[in-house]
């Protein structure tokens, strides 16, 4: 029994000091890793990154940003820029420290990541892409500093402006980045005063421009609208030599003077027509503007592009413009009035090339501009003026288009005279006289005359006798003939003579007439 008991006695002890020792094991361990090695929690509002990690303990932190880390190392994606060119940082040589990210963090702020970027790997890099720039290690330090600081925000992608790290003594080695110049402009005061106006007028790196805000603000004064067309055309041409962005851009009907084809910028104030562009770039650019003579040049100044920048026209095509003529009575000479002398159409395509040295990159389509011909206006008198009449010799006369023509014959006997017919607007009559001298009878002819259209008849008389007589002799006049006859008869016989007709430039009808010779009981003739 005793037995017993001593039994179930040491069994207790050893139990409770089993249990004893385990207890103050576990808790001295608890407390001394809680002394030791505090645990970080974090309370309300706690960011670090782009992870909210509020009222989490250190192993829910740490397990937190352990895969978001590996999500940022799995979609890494970042490009190093300077100007124009640019470089994938590979993500070797980038780390990011997911203890020392929690250590540094504090409970209830927004926490950046910690993240260590390889300086040795950013040299070789900078010098394998951008060498000719001829980088110091301050400058190298410096871009590596700024990569990590872009990074400790845990977003994807990221870019990174190295230009903004370079040394500041290079920003006073600028000079002309692009440049373009215009001949043969016509150097107005307005485009004088424009020039002098936008001289250092500052391009913000990552700033979309406005010309017509541009001149605003430069106070630029009053310009015509030709004269602001010649200036954005300018800056236009300089800025298709940069990697600018071209926002908007118009062209005329008409090709200003001075301005090359392909290279119009259009600017209309009342209209709102204007020219914007952008730089994409993380440095700025300042205007520089130079005369000599009618030739004006513009430039750019900045940090040298990593590209070279070139323009070329193709595909040129020539419209050859009509010519209209119009009628007007104001016009009194010959020769027309010229109220547009006319000018030639032309499309054109203007290309931009990318040059790396003298390796051609690639090349793009600017725009295909195309200005309508200008056809040539005359303006011609209604008609010709009249030209003066010639005059004949003769006997006949024109009277209306008509012509009158006389003659006589001699003896006994009758005339009379038929109808003759003409087309035309008056009509043309002739007579003829014959004069009988002796018992017989006479037979005279009339001779036909013609006139402009239109023809006339004579008629004929018969008298008695032996005739004698004598020929009708042609004469002309303005417009028409007549014939013009005489005949004289003796003795027994009549003499025959002939009638005058004359036609002119008229209708109706031509009418030759005998005047009847009367006799007397003895066979005298009475003389009328």
């Amino acid at each position: 029994m005793e037995n017993n008991k001593r039994t179930l006695t040491v069994f207790l002890g050893v139990l409770l000091s089993t249990v004893f020792f385990y207890l103050f094991a576990s808790g001295g361990s608890l407390l001394a890793g809680n002394w030791l090695f505090p645990s970080k929690d974090f309370g309300d509002n706690t960011y670090i990154g782009p992870y909210d990690v509020s009222d989490f303990k250190e192993a829910q932190t740490t397990k937190v940003l352990g895969k978001g880390v590996q999500d940022l190392e799995g979609r890494f994606d970042v490009d190093v820029y300077y100007q124009d060119a640019s470089f994938k940082l590979p993500p070797e040589a980038v780390l990011y420290d997911v203890q020392g990210t929690i250590d540094r963090a504090s409970t209830g702020e927004e926490n950046p990541l910690v993240v260590h970027v390889k300086e040795e790997a950013v040299r070789t890099l900078l010098n394998q892409n951008f060498g000719m720039l001829d980088f110091t290690d301050d400058e190298v330090a410096a871009i590596t500093s700024g990569i990590e600081r872009r990074l400790r925000n845990g977003t994807m992608p990221a870019n990174v402006q190295i230009s903004d790290y370079l040394d500041a003594s290079r920003a006073e080695k600028v000079a002309a980045a692009a440049q373009a110049t215009f001949s043969g402009m016509p150097v107005t005061e307005g485009l004088q005063n424009g020039l002098a106006a936008i001289e250092g007028y500052r391009i913000e790196g990552g700033s979309s421009v406005s010309f017509l805000r541009m001149m605003e603000d430069a106070h630029a004064g009053s310009l015509s609208e030709e004269e602001m067309t010649r200036l954005a055309s300018l800056l236009y041409a300089a800025v298709l030599k940069t990697n600018f962005i071209i926002d908007e851009r118009s062209i005329s009907d008409r090709l200003p003077a001075g301005v090359p084809v392909g290279y119009e910028a259009a600017i209309n104030p009342f209209t709102e027509v204007d020219f914007m562009f952008t730089n994409p770039n993380g440095t700025s650019f300042n205007v520089a503007t130079q005369t000599e003579g009618d030739s004006v040049t513009l430039s750019l100044e900045g940090l040298p592009f990593f590209y070279e920048y070139d323009t070329n026209l193709t595909g040129m095509e020539n419209y050859k413009p009509r010519t209209i003529k119009q009628y007007s009575e104001n016009v009194k000479t010959v020769a027309p009035r010229i109220e547009e002398v006319g000018e030639d159409g032309i499309r054109v395509t203007v290309l931009k090339h990318v040059y790396n040295g003298p390796i051609e990159e690639r090349f793009e389509e600017v725009s295909t501009d195309f200005y309508p011909p200008v056809h040539r206006i005359e303006v011609h008198r209604l008609k010709p003026e009249e030209q003066p009449a010639e005059s004949g010799d003769g006997s006949g006369t024109n009277e209306s288009g008509g012509s009158v023509g006389s003659g006589g014959t001699t003896g006994s006997g009758n005339s009379s005279g038929s109808d003759g017919s003409g087309s035309g607007s008056a009509g043309n009559s002739g007579s003829g006289q014959g004069n009988n001298n002796g018992p017989g009878d006479n037979s005279g002819t009339g001779n036909s005359g013609s006139g402009n259209s239109g023809s006339g008849n004579s008629g004929s008389g018969n008298n008695s006798g032996n005739p004698s007589g004598g020929s009708g002799n042609n004469n002309s006049g303005s417009g028409g003939s007549g014939n013009s006859g005489s005949g004289n008869g003796s003795g027994s016989g009549g003499d025959g003579g002939s009638g005058n007709t004359g036609s002119g430039n008229g209708s109706g009808n031509n009418n030759g007439s005998g005047n009847k010779v009367e006799y007397d009981k003895g066979g005298n003739p009475i003389q009328p």
